[in-house]
């Protein structure tokens, strides 16, 4: 279905882009893919051409000319191509080390049209869903993404949103006008799917697949991996770089990119949250009390109160 576009992000792939590319070629529903590699000094270049070259009339490859030091704007620079260049409906997110069901397309294109299927007017709709956790040998860790961390997606709002981020890009499918509000991805944007959600959530629809779709590969080289809830989990998170800081600079960056657009109470939360970060520690967690501006777990919920 020529309607739907993989996003494929590379780099230095070598050992899973196989098995991964086979996998979204034994999809249900025939997809095109895109694929740009960021710089690999492995054999992925290599890898991605031979399988172009094969199925040249589903996988396109765009020019290496292009380098973006990150999956979050090797992303964006998919989306921007994928938008610009061709007619495409729907838009998913790939990583180059997972294995995806292969139903996966099939399963999420049906729940994005029935969403769609009770919308009167065109409105941004993002769908994502479960997975199950692998590792390097592929052998199972969890059965569920949710249930290993401690995720209830139905509770997702835009205030949670700016804390804590329930999405995982390489599961999510976004209709064409979620794709035209993703104009550009800010330095400030902490990955391109937290971001991507934002803008659903603020101005459109996100729905969830209670269902594993995929196996997400965990491994030492992962960008953002999976984690467990422990407490020697809650201390490295702690003395991480993803402070208060950045979600108070992302949430600035949402609110000068979108504040002509956002409006009721989705706008009350972001300035409210964005103006507190130069007021004093209790003021700002006041803020999040009475906006609710939570995660989910008790447990990240003291590491949220103790950030400064």
């Amino acid at each position: 279905m020529s309607q739907i576009v993989i996003l494929l992000a590379t780099f230095n792939g070598e050992l899973y882009i196989r098995e991964q590319l086979n996998s979204l070629l034994n999809q249900t529903i025939p997809v095109k893919i895109l694929i740009h590699d960021d710089g690999s000094v492995d054999e992925t270049k290599n890898i991605i051409k031979q399988y172009g070259n094969q199925y040249s009339d589903r996988i396109f490859i765009l020019s290496n000319d292009v380098v973006c030091h990150s999956a979050k704007d090797n992303f964006q620079y998919l989306l921007s191509y994928a938008k610009n260049t061709s007619n495409y409906s729907y838009f998913m997110f790939c990583d180059q080390d997972d294995v995806w069901y292969e139903n996966k397309v099939e399963k999420t294109l049906s729940r994005m049209l029935e969403v769609e299927g009770k919308i009167d007017h065109p409105i941004p709709v993002l769908i994502h869903a479960d997975l199950a956790l692998i590792n390097d040998k592929n052998t199972l860790i969890s059965p569920s993404f949710f249930c290993y961390q401690k995720i209830q997606p139905e509770k997702v709002k835009f205030n949670s949103l700016l804390v804590q981020n329930f999405v995982t890009g390489c599961t999510m499918m976004i209709n064409k006008s979620l794709a035209e509000k993703c104009h550009s991805m800010p330095q400030q944007a902490i990955m391109h799917d937290w971001w991507i959600a934002l803008i659903a959530s603020a101005f459109g629809e996100i729905h969830c697949i209670n269902e594993p779709v995929m196996s997400y590969r965990q491994h030492v080289n992962n960008q953002l991996g999976a984690s467990g809830k422990g407490a020697e989990n809650y201390f490295t998170k702690i003395k991480s770089k993803l402070t208060l800081d950045k979600y108070y600079q992302q949430a600035k960056a949402f609110l000068n990119e979108f504040s002509s657009q956002i409006n009721g109470k989705n706008k009350v939360v972001l300035l409210a949250f964005v103006t507190s970060y130069s007021r004093h520690f209790i003021y700002k967690k006041m803020i999040l009390i009475r906006h609710k501006i939570f995660k989910q777990s008790k447990l990240d919920n003291l590491g949220l109160f103790l950030l400064k």
